[in-house]
């Protein structure tokens, strides 16, 4: 049949430290930045496509001020910024800015 799955306080903690280095992080991010809320959350690359938000704001990962009204999801967000700088020269000016 299944194999057991053992959890060990070990992963407990591991899981512990990097749900409050990232909020932390991200509060840090956006009092730097003067932000108190976002109006758009844009989740990017293999891992951030696949992200669970919702599981990350209830476990306290993610602070409610990052979470704005409209979260999307995106594959490859920095592949299709670089198509459209390309393609596009006032984009280039922009990006270059």
């Amino acid at each position: 049949m299944g194999s057991s799955i053992q959890l060990r306080l070990k992963d407990v903690r591991e899981i512990q430290v990097a749900k409050a280095a990232l909020a932390v992080g991200i509060t840090l991010l956006m009092s730097t930045a003067g932000v108190d809320s976002v109006d758009r959350l844009v989740l990017t690359g293999a891992f951030g496509a696949r992200f669970n938000w919702k599981n990350a704001v209830a476990i306290g990962m993610m602070p409610l001020a990052a979470i704005g009204p409209c979260v999307e999801s995106m594959d490859n967000a920095a592949g299709v910024g670089a198509v459209a700088a390309l393609l596009d020269g006032t984009l280039r000016d922009e990006a270059a800015r």
